[in-house]
């Protein structure tokens, strides 16, 4: 036995090293407490090994063989029954020492996170009532039957259309919303009567509520009588 240990040392040696790393990373005290009957399990083997290895109960070359294997093996549980200690002794301190200081500094920021969410809960609510009064708003007024669609042509009329950019607040994608809703001309504008304007602004997509705003009929009914803007995009309407 004192051969195989003298020969074989720095396999013996390395085989115990293993153990101990493998021991000290895997162990823990819920895992300590649970394996009990591991550590018997453990020294049985030991003991066993011991046995067969003293009295040469295998003869030849697979005895000798099998003497080195549990030598070894001895070796690797004799490192694991050392690391699991050294591990819980040296490696427990390390663990705990942060969890001692984690509620003192958790708090303020536990309560920095509520009143947050508190001022955010304010914020979101008075967002809401805001969306929910400006909703209230547009749907106060109910639509507009298509019996009060004003005068509209089908195609351009032929005394030809009007620049409708004239109209302050009309831009070219504005009159051409208006022209595929069959409006060319001023006068066509000037003659609408209170409905009539409602009808169209329900039906200017993302336009809705410029006509009644920029008072076009008002407008319309200058720009028909011949008045012009010194400016091509209009004057805004003040009368």
């Amino acid at each position: 036995m004192s051969f195989l240990i003298a020969h074989y040392l720095i396999w013996i040696i390395v085989a115990l090293l293993l153990g101990v790393v493998v021991a000290w990373m895997a162990a823990g005290k819920e895992q300590m407490a649970d394996k009990p009957s591991s550590c018997w399990l453990v020294l049985g083997i030991i003991a066993a090994a011991i046995f067969v290895a003293f009295t040469h109960a295998i003869p030849g070359r697979i005895g000798h063989g099998l003497e080195v294997a549990l030598l070894l093996l001895v070796a690797y549980l004799m490192g694991c029954l050392i690391g699991e200690p050294l591990r819980l002794m040296f490696g427990s301190t390390a663990q705990t020492a942060p969890r001692i200081a984690e509620p003192a500094t958790a708090l303020p920021f536990a309560g920095a996170v509520r009143e947050a969410s508190q001022q955010t809960q304010v914020y979101a609510g008075g967002v809401m009532a805001a969306a929910a009064s400006t909703a209230q708003q547009f749907t106060a007024e109910p639509p507009v039957s298509d019996d009060h669609k004003p005068l509209l042509f089908a195609a351009p009329p032929a005394q030809g259309a009007d620049d409708l950019k004239l109209i302050w607040g009309v831009g070219p994608k504005l009159e051409t919303l208006l022209n595929q809703l069959g409006v060319y001309r001023f006068a066509q504008i000037a003659d609408w009567n209170e409905m009539n304007l409602r009808w169209v602004d329900q039906n200017l997509e993302a336009f809705k509520g410029r006509a009644t705003r920029d008072r076009w009929i008002q407008q319309s009914k200058k720009l028909a009588g011949g008045w012009r803007p010194q400016d091509s995009v209009g004057d805004k309407f003040e009368g």
